[in-house]
């Protein structure tokens, strides 16, 4: 559910605006374009004066979420690699710390046994903040893992 929040301070990828981001290339323009209109064209709308659009058909979430995660996945790669390295975001992760890598952490490890359920994950399903700081901090066995989700 796009309402089953795991963090209160990470926004959920599905209200991006992907074509909002800075630094985007023309071939991941074109892409994003491209995957909106396809999207787009799946549903029918009719605009009500008074109310504003409303959907004939409901949006498809999954494939929403699918498509925009890849595009994410592309864009961090192009683009989001470079803020992940920058000074001002090695700040940011020191401010930020105390949640995000807990939070980064989670997503990598829901996202590498496909499923959120931490007694599914071995060792990894009970892990202590001094652990989590360790695993998911420079040199740390996730930490390549946890920067996109740091981004």
């Amino acid at each position: 559910s796009p309402y089953s929040a795991i963090s209160v301070h990470a926004l959920h990828p599905l209200y991006l605006r992907l074509g909002a981001l800075p630094d985007l290339p023309a071939d991941i323009i074109a892409d994003i374009n491209k995957t909106t209109a396809a999207l787009n064209a799946a549903n029918t709308t009719t605009v009500d004066g008074q109310s504003g659009a409303v959907l004939d058909r409901p949006l498809d979430y999954e494939k929403v979420m699918s498509e925009k995660m890849r595009l994410l996945r592309r864009i961090y790669e192009a683009a989001g690699k470079k803020v992940v390295e920058s000074e001002a975001f090695a700040e940011f992760l020191v401010e930020q710390g105390h949640w995000l890598k807990a939070y980064s952490l989670f997503c990598v490890l829901r996202d590498t046994y496909g499923c959120a359920d931490p007694s599914q994950w071995g060792d990894l399903g009970s892990v202590s903040f001094s652990q989590i700081d360790t695993l998911a901090s420079p040199g740390g066995k996730k930490y390549s893992s946890c920067r996109y989700w740091y981004w």
